[in-house]
């Protein structure tokens, strides 16, 4: 019933079924990279603190590495047994993604020209970076 989605790891998880823990060399050795915004994503496009606070479940948000999904809401989850709070975000029917609060940058408000709903794909789908790659041409 669920999705396998591969993507690199910025932090460390835990499996609880198959009793594994892995940590990120970043994490054990408390070494943080200071994400830059490249690619033409202006940094006054990004989602401000304000502005997602003003979002409703539903809405349409831009992700820059896996395209337009709907606003879920801000849910507590536990990292590394230490809540954090998260921005969740609905791709397909029923794909997840919990976006770390400090990852604001990453996202921005959908902004539709036609004012017709964006096609949302599943996590993982081809269709985001073929899109990004046709206006990067353009």
């Amino acid at each position: 019933p669920y999705n396998t989605v591969i993507l690199s790891l910025h932090q460390g998880f835990v499996d609880h079924e198959n009793k594994i823990v892995c940590y990120t060399d970043h994490q054990i050795f408390e070494r943080y990279h200071k994400f830059s915004i490249k690619n033409g994503y202006a940094k006054k496009q990004a989602i401000t603190l304000k502005e997602l606070t003003n979002l409703d479940i539903g809405d349409y948000v831009t992700h820059i590495d896996h395209g337009i999904g709907r606003f879920g809401g801000l849910q507590k989850i536990d990292v590394e047994g230490k809540k954090q709070e998260a921005i969740k975000l609905i791709y397909g029917e029923r794909d997840v993604l919990y976006l770390s609060i400090h990852s604001l940058h990453k996202i921005t408000k959908y902004n539709g020209k036609d004012g017709k709903p964006p096609k949302v794909y599943k996590l993982g789908s081809n269709a985001w970076k073929t899109l990004k790659q046709k206006t990067k041409a353009k």
